[in-house]
């Protein structure tokens, strides 16, 4: 997993515009300690990351790092290094303006968020929470070096007080998929694929019903065929070439109509594009081998009706 490492933080999801400020945005606020920023990996585009001095000295300058998506609103195609920020607090003393020292990559604050969000992140001592989140990176993957970095994590903070409650202890990959938000992920993509399968079924059932249907009414027709010299692989031959025909016009317009609903439905995906060509391309293959055995099944049982009782039911 890459060097060591250790940093805390705490985030505070959403946010508010700059009160009366016309200039304010509504972001994400995060207060973090110094080595957060490479704890996680999140580059430093510009600027500095905060101090040792910072993080531990509350009386110090009040400073502030912006991520890029924020820095762009506030300051369009400015330089956003040394400017002054203020954050509503409702605390007055907190209210101070803020000077920007660094500038980071964007970070996506939820799995659903299609684009990186505004982020603004303050250090530790100047804002201090009793509750914080900390984030370590071992130089060893796996479930054997990750279970052991957690229990000397959760010893140390035994060590420094046993009252400390730890409400959870978790590597990021399991923090991520027990969550509630991959939970809802989950259900909701159980819930599409069981909509998606009836549909499917639904489908097919359709299309061999009505191309069964259509095949069987020509009996009479493949039997006078048969009786006038036209052989069984002739009559095979003619009643899947009409029937690729009626699914080749289907399939277009069907496409079409495809592409619109991935378009509508674009913001409902996760991490999986609209025009999945695996889908797309599964569902023709699908109906296809649907309609042309709806096809070849009805043509060969009328293929195997007597010319004579075919002429005789005229």
């Amino acid at each position: 997993m890459g060097t060591g490492g250790a940093s805390v933080s705490y985030g505070a999801g959403g946010g508010s515009d700059g009160g009366n400020d016309r200039n304010g945005v509504a972001s994400s606020f995060y207060v973090v300690g110094r080595d957060y920023f490479k704890t996680l990996r999140i580059p430093v585009l510009r600027g500095r990351a905060f101090t040792e001095a910072e993080e531990t000295d509350a009386g110090g300058p009040r400073v502030a790092v912006l991520d890029e998506p924020l820095a762009k609103r506030l300051f369009k195609e400015g330089e956003p290094l040394g400017q002054r920020i203020y954050l509503p607090d409702p605390v007055e003393a907190e209210r101070a303006p803020m000077e920007v020292v660094g500038i980071v990559a964007g970070t996506r604050h939820s799995m659903f968020d299609i684009l990186p969000g505004p982020h603004v992140f303050v250090s530790f001592g100047q804002r201090y929470r009793p509750t914080m989140t900390i984030h370590a990176r071992v130089a060893s993957s796996g479930p054997v070096a990750e279970g052991a970095a957690l229990r000397a994590i959760r010893e140390q903070i035994r060590g420094v007080d046993a009252t400390i409650p730890i409400v959870l202890s978790s590597n990021m990959a399991d923090f991520r998929d027990h969550g509630m938000s991959a939970w809802g992920v989950r259900m909701g993509a159980q819930i599409f694929a069981a909509f998606g399968i009836v549909a499917a079924f639904l489908a097919l059932m359709g299309v061999y019903g009505v191309r069964a249907y259509l095949v069987a009414r020509r009996t009479r027709e493949i039997g006078i065929r048969m009786a006038l010299g036209a052989t069984r692989a002739d009559v095979l031959r003619m009643m899947l070439r009409e029937g690729m025909i009626l699914v080749s016009v289907g399939l277009a317009i069907g496409v079409v109509f495809a592409f619109g609903a991935g378009a509508a439905l674009r913001g409902m995906v996760y991490q999986v594009s609209e025009y999945d060509p695996v889908s797309f391309i599964a569902a023709a293959v699908l109906l296809t081998a649907a309609s042309l055995l709806a096809c070849y099944v009805p043509a060969l049982r009328a293929t195997k009706v007597a010319p004579t009782e075919a002429l005789r039911s005229l």
